[in-house]
């Protein structure tokens, strides 16, 4: 595995206003925006298994580090020849080569507690994250305050993880519980929408992540949230949803856990390089038709359609014929199909997948390959 830190300017943390609820305040502190990657990587895994059989060889790709659970995941499969994770924000790249040195030396369970999912002393993670951090070169305080990182672990340390510890709390106020949920409750239900519009009001979601978070938005951010939500509980197996549990109740459901994080520990053959840098900046420097796998995950959504068009093109660009590229949209407007492009979008596998998706918290999903030649994918 190769480790590449380039230079990048400092990234300030966004400031609440004035009168933030305190944990608006202390969210607004987290270096590390988002610990827990929120996307079911088996979409991820099933996808790039398929390109890799069809090219017949391992694969290049570039994706968002965010907080390395995608990028362990993929890792872990073993079809990639080299990947490029990018991020703007240090930290991220600090958690997922944290993530990745824990799937190539620890088991399921080592991983487990040190990112705070099993019980363990604070004096103990501490104990073996200062070694791990030591022995990556990465500061102490790439998560954040370290007593902290410590109590909870570093998958809960995040932006994100903050919000959704202010959602379980305020929804626990009001008497819900997710044995509650899944009885189906209706009074329950109706907290769990009062919990919602509360906590992820868009004067919380700015302050602690910026304009750029919300913008484009088809409906507020709770009532997408809560909406999404409503659908497990109705369509889903919500009782054995991971993403789910991790969201109301902090917790995994029994023998329901991320996908890599059960993985067989295994020496990373794949050559990973960490960058520094912006997403769409990184991909329009590399070179036309160099990689197999380009992963934008929920990229679009924070992009003005000008900006989310230039970076769909820059994709297109840097594919290989068969090469594929995978977007999960949030809560954006943006008609990311009618966008000018050289993609080739598969609608009927973007359903399949998505309603195979486990996260739920995405309204769509786009997979889309570049043409070959002949005028087919493979």
């Amino acid at each position: 595995m190769t480790a590449i830190m380039l230079a990048s300017k400092k990234r300030r943390n966004p400031k609440p206003s004035p009168k933030a609820e305190n944990w608006v305040e202390e969210a607004c502190r987290k270096p590390v925006a988002f610990s827990q990657v929120r996307e079911d990587a088996l979409i991820d895994l099933h996808i790039a298994d398929s390109v890799a059989s069809k090219s017949g060889r391992q694969l290049d790709g570039v994706i968002v580090a965010s907080g390395g659970c995608t990028v362990a995941a993929l890792a872990a499969q073993g079809k990639f020849r080299h990947m490029q994770v990018v991020d703007i924000n240090r930290s991220q790249i600090a958690l997922t080569m944290l993530k990745l040195w824990l799937l190539e030396n620890g088991e399921s369970i080592q991983r487990m507690q040190i990112l705070g999912h099993s019980p363990m002393s604070p004096r103990m993670r501490g104990v073996f994250l200062k070694q791990i951090m030591t022995t990556l070169q990465l500061p102490q305080d790439s998560f954040g305050d370290w007593s902290e990182v410590c109590l909870i672990g570093p998958d809960h340390c995040g932006r994100y993880e903050a919000v959704f510890a202010a959602l379980r709390k305020e929804f626990k106020i009001n008497g819900g519980t997710i044995e509650l949920l899944l009885k189906g409750d209706n009074y329950t239900h109706q907290a769990l929408e009062r919990a919602f519009a509360r906590v992820m009001n868009q004067k919380n979601l700015v302050a602690i992540f910026g304009e750029d978070a919300t913008a484009n938005k088809t409906m507020p951010f709770w009532q997408h949230f809560y909406n999404q939500t409503e659908m497990v509980f109705f369509f889903r197996s919500a009782a054995r949803n991971p993403y789910l549990f991790q969201m109301l109740a902090g917790d995994f459901p029994a023998n329901s856990i991320y996908p890599w994080l059960n993985a067989p520990s295994k020496e990373i053959d794949t050559d990973i390089e960490f960058t520094v840098d912006n997403i769409s900046t990184h991909i329009a420097k590399q070179p036309s038709s160099s990689l197999d796998f380009v992963h934008l995950s929920n990229t679009l959504d924070w992009l003005s359609e000008d900006a989310a068009s230039s970076l769909l093109q820059q994709a297109g660009r840097v594919l290989r014929p068969g090469g594929t590229v995978i977007i999960r949209q949030l809560n954006s407007s943006i008609d990311i199909r009618a966008l000018p492009n050289d993609i080739a979008w598969d609608g009927a596998l973007s359903r399949a997948m998505l309603i195979r998706d486990r996260s739920f918290f995405y309204r769509n999903l786009h997979i889309g390959f570049k043409p070959c030649k002949s005028g087919s994918r493979s």
